[in-house]
Formats: C-alpha cells, sequence, structure tokens
C-alpha cells in the first residue's frame, strides 16, 4: 500500500484513506491488475455493476488498505482500468452505491480473499504498546506516528481504520509517557529539594509575583547594581540545590517541551496540574535557570567592562584636549630658546642668561 507521509499542517488528515489523485501508471498496473483469482471472484457476481463494484473495492482495498465509505468515489481512470479488463462499458455504479447489502457482504469477502483483517481491540491494543514505546524513548510529533501506525498496520494486513481512532491512540499514548516522564522526574527530588522547589511559588510578603516568576525573569540592564542582582540570582538558584540531579538518561527532545511550557506558564496555573507534573516542570526550568543565569551575568559585566573601557578613552582624551594649550605654550617658548642659541649676534657668555630669561 502505497503510504503518503502527512505533515503538521494536515492537522485534520482529510487526505487520509482516499483517492487524492490519479494512480500513476506504475500504480495502476500494481494495485488495479486483476489475477486469475481476482476474475473468478468477480465472476461470482451477478450482476455487471455488481461484479464491476467488487473490482473497484477489491483494488481500493489493495491500493488504500482500506473501504471507502462511498465505494464509487474513485478516479474516472480507476473505473475505466477495470471496465477494460472486465471487457464492460458504461456501466452504472450508483445502483451499486445504494446497495448496501451487497457492498458490506462483498467487503467481508474482500478481506478473507486479500488476507485483511479488521482493526479490532486486540490489535488497538497493539498500537497502543508500540507508540507508547516509542514515545517513551523520544517525543514524536502526530504526523510522524500517524504515519508509523498506518505503515504498521498495512504491514499486518490489517483494514485502516478512521483517522480519528488513529488520533486517539496517539493522543493517549503521549498523555501515558508524559505521566510517567513526570511520574520518574519528580521521584528523583529529595524531600528538601521538593520543599525548597514548592517554596518558590508562594508569593513573598509585600510582593505581586512569586519567586518562581522573579527568578525567571532575565536582567534587562547592564549596570552594576543589575551586575549584583544577576549575581545574587546566580546564588538563590545555585541554593536551591537542583543542579546535581540527573537528566543525561533524558531524551531532550522529551525534556524541550517541558522547559518550553515551564519558561511561560503562570505560577498560579502550574498550580493547578499534577504534583508530578508541577515537580517535573520546576526541576526541569531550574536546571536550566542555573545554567542560564551564570551567562546572564556574564553578560552584564562584559558590557560593563566596555562601558568602562570606552567612558576611560573618553577621558583621556578630554584630558589631552585639555592640555593642549599648555603644550602650544612650551612649543613656543622652546622655538625662542632655539633661537637664541642660533643667533650668532649673542655672545657665547652671555646664552645661558638669556635662555634663562
Amino acid at each position: 500500500m502505497p503510504i503518503q507521509p502527512l505533515t503538521d499542517t494536515h492537522s485534520s488528515f482529510q487526505n487520509y484513506g482516499q483517492y487524492n489523485n490519479d494512480p500513476t501508471p506504475e500504480q495502476l498496473l500494481k494495485y488495479f491488475f486483476l489475477t486469475e483469482e481476482d476474475l473468478k471472484l468477480v465472476e461470482s457476481c451477478r450482476s455487471f455493476y455488481t461484479k464491476l463494484g467488487l473490482a473497484v473495492q477489491l483494488c481500493t482495498l489493495r491500493f488504500l488498505g482500506t473501504f471507502l465509505a462511498n465505494p464509487i468515489n474513485v478516479p474516472a481512470i480507476v473505473v475505466q482500468t477495470l471496465e477494460n479488463q472486465l471487457g464492460f462499458e458504461k456501466v452504472n455504479l450508483e445502483r451499486y452505491r445504494k446497495s448496501n447489502d451487497a457492498r458490506l457482504e462483498h467487503q467481508q469477502r474482500l478481506k478473507n480473499h486479500l488476507g485483511y483483517h479488521d482493526f479490532d481491540e486486540s490489535k488497538s491494543n497493539q498500537i497502543f504498546e508500540l507508540l507508547l514505546t516509542k514515545l517513551l524513548v523520544a517525543a514524536e510529533n502526530t504526523a510522524v506516528l500517524f504515519d508509523f501506525v498506518t505503515t504498521e498496520l498495512s504491514e499486518q494486513n490489517i483494514v485502516l481504520p478512521g483517522s480519528t481512532t488513529i488520533l486517539k491512540l496517539i493522543t493517549k499514548a503521549r498523555e501515558q509517557a508524559n505521566t510517567r516522564l513526570y511520574r520518574q522526574l519528580a521521584e528523583r527530588l529529595s524531600k528538601t529539594q521538593v520543599a525548597k522547589l514548592e517554596r518558590l511559588l508562594l508569593v513573598p510578603k509585600g510582593q505581586h509575583r512569586t519567586r518562581f516568576e522573579q527568578l525567571r525573569a532575565q536582567p534587562v540592564h547592564s549596570s552594576a547594581t543589575s551586575l549584583g542582582q544577576a549575581l545574587n540570582r546566580v546564588e538563590e538558584l545555585r541554593s536551591i540545590g537542583i543542579s546535581r540531579v540527573q537528566l543525561d538518561d533524558v531524551a531532550e527532545n522529551r525534556i524541550a517541551p517541558i522547559l518550553r511550557f515551564g519558561l511561560s506558564v503562570w505560577a498560579g496555573t502550574l498550580e493547578k496540574h499534577s504534583r508530578n507534573r508541577r515537580l517535573a516542570t520546576l526541576l526541569v526550568v531550574f536546571q536550566h535557570l542555573e545554567r542560564s543565569a551564570v551567562d546572564d551575568a556574564l553578560m552584564i559585566f562584559d558590557q560593563l567592562m566596555q562601558k568602562t573601557g570606552l567612558s576611560g578613552q573618553r577621558r583621556l582624551r578630554k584630558e589631552r584636549l585639555r592640555t593642549l594649550k599648555d603644550l602650544d605654550a612650551a612649543a613656543l617658548t622652546l622655538r625662542d630658546v632655539a633661537r637664541v642659541i642660533l643667533d650668532s649676534s649673542i655672545p657665547a657668555n652671555k646664552i645661558r642668561k638669556t635662555v634663562l630669561e
């Protein structure tokens, strides 16, 4: 079955399980060529429209891996290809669409003919476990997981269910994988660390924001006061003592969504979530903040040093400009001294006296 990769732009997956374009000549040859066994099955039907309708459903199952709600909603090239093989001309398939009993009975016969099985509860549980195992290792977007499920079912000759069914399985597996991750992260914290993190969600007396929200805010000014505040922020974050909690065994793309959530959520909203999710979020966020806080302090220090260097250069330039007048006067005096020394009309024994004057 040709699996068409889905992207996040296909949020409703409306193109799933239907003909999106005319099959290519290669696909027509591979999926719409009726074998001798196919022809025997088709010939077991009585009327032209039931024979052609069964052939259309047979090739649809072979090509898409599922049946269509409207069995004749197929490209004209498909009908024409099958009519040519059966020796029919212009068969009215609308009668086949209206014959629900025959259509449903044909679907069961076709599943037996091609070796397909229904997507039942057992298969649903199996796919769920596969999704959960995949998500416990690394986070994947919905489109990738959707393709994974359809490929897995196709390889097992399972009639593909509706897109909503697959999306519900993906959502359920993602929620369970996240719940396990939150629990695993929360269990790595000691009672002391838990108490410190939970106190950060309280609003200090006389203030309007929790300490969690205050520590999360980056310094915005490059001044000596800001540098002092940045260094105090580093010390306070280190005092929480969670830098030693190991997270190296957790895939980075599983940590990233927790970090994005924690850097934007309000403390009041965070408190409404489960205890494990709350603690996992605080752990990830404050480990990140402890590392980034040092970078913030160094950035402010660097900016201050640049400002100091520039102001020193400006001060030297001003002092030099102030001394230019004195230098000019000294240069004129030196010129007069040179003239005295070089003046041949002044006796040698009077040169020193004249120069000093």
